[in-house]
């Protein structure tokens, strides 16, 4: 059950990054028109932000792995146990997947507008 439920979060994380990444572009093509520098670097902010967020989230998500932590060693840890699965997600993976995938995305737009 966990490997199909960390699957499914893993999609819908991944299917949320795109979504908005497509969002982001299309709003900043409406502003900046045919300046196609002007939303290169406002792309490129956009993945910078990301990877700061998800190093933020990293940090944040520490807070909740201890209290997860806490709360299995009142119970005692047995990896079956839900709260060490969910513990280990939200400190640990999310972040990283979030700035894996954007980092790709943006990387690979940079590699576009940039190549001749």
């Amino acid at each position: 059950m966990n490997l199909r439920s960390g699957a499914v979060t893993s999609f819908l994380l991944t299917t949320n990054g795109l979504l908005v990444l497509y969002i982001t572009i299309n709003l900043f093509k409406l502003y900046y028109g045919d300046d196609w520098e002007g939303l290169f670097e406002a792309i490129i902010g956009y993945g910078l932000g990301g990877s700061s967020m998800a190093l933020f989230g990293r940090v944040g998500g520490g807070i909740y792995t201890k209290a997860a932590d806490v709360g299995v060693d009142l119970v005692g840890k047995v990896e079956r146990n839900p709260v060490v699965f969910i513990g280990l997600i939200v400190g640990a993976m999310l972040p990283n997947w979030f700035f894996a995938m954007t980092m790709k995305s943006v990387g690979s737009a940079a590699l576009k507008v940039g190549s001749p």
